[in-house]
């Protein structure tokens, strides 16, 4: 038995430009920090030779390519995995339509834990791009590659997409735990249950289309945030963030949501910065606020918000029964 966890994710600057570059073909760039909310998978040898799948629903298939879940479907073909195993999510929220990168964690969890039952430790570099096909080429998600390496990485991170190739730059985490820590809000945005579904997958399709240079500047804003950060100027950090949604709000009329624009605007008014997390359509706001006493203020009047803190790890194995029982058997790292 094997528990693999990854971290969700909020992006501080350049949100959406790694669906651009994927899909576009351009040159952009994303600043996107872990967050101390996780995607666990836990992955457990089934001696009758087949597949249980267990999330919000539970399966039992003979074959794994029958299972309705079409990311453990996906994830287990491109590990070479069709059958002998019990596959169970667990997750610190609900990973659908919150924004936090929870699909692309989850793939991930997945990923690493069936790899690692198999005795092979992936390099983060490959474990994101495994998780990548997945998502991407296997199951044909119009996204981008931001969620799974964040994931995979954990901490601080540049991200530079070029077309489909990655260039990772690990930053000081110091910067965040210095700056952020204890200053930052997620403000549930959700959908009543009884609410019409918006698929993150249209929302970004829809966002493809559009022709405004918001992308750009988007991406263009990653460096500016870095500065800002650097510098330990929290009004200039302010700034940045607004601006990033100010930029993104543009990209879409149905982005946003009359929960999240209330919320935002609440943020602001109280000298704070604040985005809707991922596609749009619901979900998570992000909140910075200038210090501790505004957020705290902030809190005791929007007693839903919860504290956001800052995860410095990557996809983690967390228990693994091998090492329970004497040590695992010798393991093949790919790099």
């Amino acid at each position: 038995m094997i528990l693999c966890r990854s971290p969700l994710r909020v992006s501080l600057a350049g949100g959406f430009a790694d669906v651009a570059a994927q899909h576009r073909g351009e040159r952009r760039q994303v600043l996107s920090v872990t967050v101390r909310l996780y995607a666990s998978i836990l992955v457990a040898r089934e001696v009758d030779g087949t597949c249980v799948a267990s999330y919000s629903r539970i399966e039992r298939v003979e074959r794994a390519e029958h299972l309705k879940n079409d990311l453990f479907r996906a994830a287990l073909a491109e590990c070479g995995v069709d059958g002998g195993v019990q596959v169970h999510s667990i997750a610190s929220v609900p990973l659908s339509a919150v924004g936090l990168g929870g699909s692309g964690a989850a793939c991930v969890s997945l990923v690493n834990a069936l790899h690692r039952m198999r005795s092979v430790s992936l390099a983060e570099k490959v474990l994101a791009e495994s998780a990548c096909r997945v998502e991407i080429d296997r199951l044909g998600r119009k996204i981008g590659k931001q969620d799974q390496y964040a994931a995979a990485y954990g901490g601080l991170n540049r991200f530079t997409f070029d077309g489909t190739s990655v260039d990772v730059e690990r930053l000081d985490f110091g910067m965040v735990r210095e700056m952020l820590e204890d200053r930052c809000l997620l403000i549930p945005c959700l959908a009543p249950d009884d609410a019409p579904k918006r698929d993150a997958g249209a929302l970004l399709v829809e966002q493809l289309a559009t022709k405004s240079d918001a992308v750009a500047r988007l991406s263009d804003l990653v460096q500016t945030t870095l500065y800002a950060l650097d510098t330990r100027d929290m009004a200039r950090l302010v700034a940045c963030v607004n601006a990033g949604w100010d930029a993104k709000r543009t990209l879409s009329p149905t982005l946003s949501t009359t929960d999240a624009d209330m919320a935002i605007d609440e943020v602001r008014r109280a000298g704070g910065a604040a985005k809707l997390c991922g596609a749009g359509g619901g979900g998570y706001v992000f909140a910075l606020f200038p210090t501790r006493e505004a957020l705290s203020a902030f809190a005791e009047k929007r007693t839903d918000a919860m504290p956001c803190g800052f995860e410095p790890e990557g996809s983690t194995v967390v228990y693994d029964d091998w090492e329970r029982i004497g040590g695992p058997p010798p393991r093949v790292e790919v790099k």
